[in-house]
C-alpha cells in the first residue's frame, strides 16, 4: 500500500464520495459485490436487504453506515 491512508476514518459516504472527487470514475460497494443468490448462508431476510439496497441509494447509505466493515472497488 503506497499511501497509507486509514480508512475506518471515514464514514461510507464520505469515503465514497471522496473516491469520486480523486477521480475514479465509479465506485463500487458491497451492495454491488455480493449477489443474492449466491450467499453463502442466504435467508430470506438477507436476500431482501441486499436487493433493497440495490434498489435504493437512500436504503444503501444507511445500511452501509452500520455495516462491520467498508468493502469498497473503485474503478479509475
Amino acid at each position: 500500500m503506497e499511501l497509507g491512508i486509514d480508512f475506518h476514518q471515514f464514514t461510507y459516504p464520505g469515503l465514497s464520495d471522496g473516491l469520486k472527487e480523486a477521480g475514479f470514475s465509479r465506485v463500487y460497494d458491497i451492495a454491488h459485490l455480493l449477489d443474492p443468490e449466491r450467499l453463502n448462508h442466504p435467508t430470506w431476510w438477507k436476500i431482501a436487504l441486499l436487493r433493497a439496497m440495490r434498489r435504493s441509494v437512500a436504503v444503501r447509505r444507511v445500511m452501509l453506515t452500520f455495516w462491520p466493515e467498508t468493502e469498497l472497488v473503485a474503478i479509475k
